[in-house]
């Protein structure tokens, strides 16, 4: 079973304080979206690989891949350990890295 999302990891911190609260006006229905939880000060940010609700009432959605997304549902077949229906998605089996990619 796939992973409903994927996380970035390892994030650095940004500043001392968080941000206040936003709600998404976009909902998390599709593949593609990237979001991150505004009140954290961590660099993390989630891809999503279909719809993922659960993230609705936490996540702010701030971007979509237009182009690639072919490249993270690859990297989600490696399959995850420790994936749960409540968090929607685990660990992958293998350790992914991307070291560059060509356009921010």
């Amino acid at each position: 079973r796939p992973n409903h999302y994927m996380c970035s990891s390892e994030g650095v911190k940004l500043k001392d304080r968080t941000a206040p609260k936003e709600k998404s006006r976009i909902v998390h229905d599709r593949k593609g979206l990237i979001s991150m939880d505004p009140t954290n000060s961590l660099n993390e940010f989630i891809i999503t690989l279909g719809p993922a609700p659960m993230l609705n009432d936490s996540y702010l959605v701030f971007g979509e891949i237009i182009s690639g997304i072919k490249i993270f549902e690859s990297i989600n077949l490696h399959g995850v350990r420790g994936m749960t229906d409540a968090d929607g998605g685990g660990e992958p089996v293998d350790s992914i890295r991307i070291y560059s990619c060509s356009e921010i």
